[in-house]
């Protein structure tokens, strides 16, 4: 339990660095898509390198592997699209209504956890309360694929549990990573290179958030399951902190109180583990 937590939280850790590196390849010149590919293309390449043949362990579930490839795919272009047309507080918060979808999908299955349900309304909460929500450049194309995110993410988490029960997680990884490169690996060919700081970030967005985050994120299912989830929403707290650090102001009260409400629901959620499961 505790590895799994902790492979959950520096997944969050390794999320919560993207910003800052798509921001920097967006002042490079790059297109959100450009940043996108470098994300999964070198994340790729860097774990397919590590992998070598075990690559081919996907082979126990090709039809789950596919899934998995498609979900990464249409998730990271929906969420993208989410922050072109939508602002970010809208966007974030409605991605994470994941978790409630997760739960509701665990209890029409019959296999609810304890604690489950406010965890999850807590948490949801908290994610606003951190973020904010609406904005003068919300659309509806833009939260209805903030929508689809959200039903991916949720995807992610149900394949992620069930695939990294018979194929090793970082082979689950890598698959999804691949899912990108294909659809927009392409796309790097033109992107501008020479800029000051772009291959830099480059790589940071690679390693970090593409290959550590997609490995640490699989290696958390493999070992906690649903739990995950809950854990995942800590990359916002994490930035929350260094935006503190960084900018030397004092939080909004409304800040203060998402990040203890996504603290406790995570808490919650781990606690009622150590009950029997709700009959």
């Amino acid at each position: 339990m505790f590895l799994g937590r902790l492979f959950a939280l520096l997944a969050a850790l390794a999320s919560s660095g993207t910003p800052v590196f798509a921001q920097t390849l967006r002042d490079a010149g790059w297109s959100p898509w450009q940043v996108n590919a470098a994300r999964s293309a070198l994340g790729f390449v860097l774990i397919a390198l590590w992998l070598r043949s075990d690559l081919w362990l996907a082979r126990k579930n090709p039809v789950g592997i596919a899934a998995m490839m498609l979900v990464y795919l249409v998730g990271s272009s929906s969420y993208l699209y989410a922050v072109m047309h939508a602002s970010m507080g809208t966007a974030v918060s409605v991605l994470y209504l994941s978790t409630g979808w997760v739960t509701l999908i665990q209890r029409l299955r019959g296999d609810p956890e304890r604690y489950d349900v406010p965890a999850s309304v807590m948490l949801v909460v908290g994610v606003a309360c951190v973020v904010g929500f609406g904005g003068p450049e919300d659309t509806w194309q833009g939260i209805a694929a903030a929508f689809v995110g959200s039903g991916m993410q949720c995807a992610f988490t149900l394949l992620g549990i069930k695939l990294t029960k018979t194929i090793p997680a970082t082979v689950v990884a890598a698959w999804g990573l691949l899912g990108g490169t294909v659809a927009f690996g392409w796309l790097m060919v033109a992107a501008p290179w020479s800029a000051p700081g772009a291959l830099v970030a480059v790589i940071g967005i690679g390693t970090v958030s593409g290959l550590a985050y997609l490995t640490l994120s699989t290696l958390a299912f493999s070992r906690i399951g649903h739990e995950a989830r809950m854990w995942f929403p800590f990359d916002l707290v994490f930035i929350w902190i260094a935006q503190i650090l960084w900018q030397g102001c004092l939080p909004s009260p409304a800040s203060i109180a998402g990040v203890l409400l996504i603290l406790f629901a995570a808490l919650l959620l781990a606690w009622g583990k150590r009950h029997p499961p709700v009959p």
